[in-house]
C-alpha cells in the first residue's frame, strides 16, 4: 500500500546472530540474565517515543520483525519536516526511509513476503514478457495466494494519544486493517 497522506513508519528489532541458548535453569545457576525480550524494549521505545510527540495519534501494530506505526490523527505527506522528525524520532528502519523518499509516499506491506512462506521469488519480473512468462507467473501466484490466506502481515497492538482518526484517512485503515488481517489471531509472517 502506498499513501500520501497516511504515515506509516516501519521499525525494525535489532538483529541479533542466532545463538544456541541455555535452558533457563543452566543460566540461573551460571548467573546469567535472561536474554534481552526484543518486543518489549522496542514496544517500551515506541511508547515513549510517542508520548514525546503527542499531538499525534498512533495505531501499533506488531510485524513478523518488529513494528509498523500508523499516525491515524494528522494527514501527513513524506516529503514534509514532521514526517522527517517523526522517521528519526522512531528511528524508522533506513532502507524505509529512502524508500519513503525517493517514491515520494509511505509505504505498508499488505501480504506476506514469499521467503517467510518458505516460498520461492516470483519466476519472473514486472513486466512479464510473453505467455510462457505469464503462465509461470500465475502458477506462482496461486500458489503464493493459498499459502498466504493462512497469515497476517500484521497484528493490531494498541492505539496510543487520540483514537480518533483524520476522516479522510478512515477508508486507508480500515482497507490496510481487512488486507493485512491486522485484528485476526493468524500467525504473522
Amino acid at each position: 500500500l502506498n499513501t500520501r497522506d497516511l504515515m506509516f513508519i516501519d521499525v525494525d528489532f535489532p538483529y541479533r546472530p542466532p545463538a544456541v541458548p541455555l535452558p533457563r535453569f543452566l543460566r540461573k545457576l551460571l548467573g546469567q540474565p535472561d536474554p534481552p525480550n526484543d518486543q518489549e524494549i522496542v514496544l517500551d521505545r515506541v511508547r515513549q517515543t510517542a508520548g514525546q510527540h503527542s499531538q499525534y495519534g498512533y495505531r501499533i501494530y506488531r510485524t513478523k520483525n518488529g513494528y509498523r506505526i500508523m499516525v491515524h490523527t494528522h494527514p501527513l505527506t513524506s516529503q514534509s519536516t514532521q514526517a522527517a522528525q517523526l522517521l528519526d524520532a522512531f528511528d524508522a528502519d533506513p532502507l524505509y526511509r529512502r524508500l519513503c523518499k525517493h517514491q515520494e509516499c509511505f509505504r505498508a506491506r499488505l501480504t506476506p513476503k514469499p521467503w517467510r512462506l518458505h516460498l520461492r521469488n516470483p519466476p519472473a519480473r514486472y513486466p512479464l514478457e510473453g505467455p510462457a512468462e505469464k503462465a509461470d507467473y500465475q502458477r506462482w501466484d496461486e500458489g503464493y495466494r493459498k499459502e498466504a490466506k493462512k497469515f497476517g502481515t500484521c497484528r493490531y497492538v494498541e492505539t496510543i494519544g487520540p483514537a480518533d482518526c483524520y476522516e479522510e484517512l478512515r477508508g486507508l485503515i480500515d482497507m490496510h486493517d481487512g488486507l493485512t488481517k491486522a485484528l485476526s489471531e493468524d500467525p504473522l509472517a
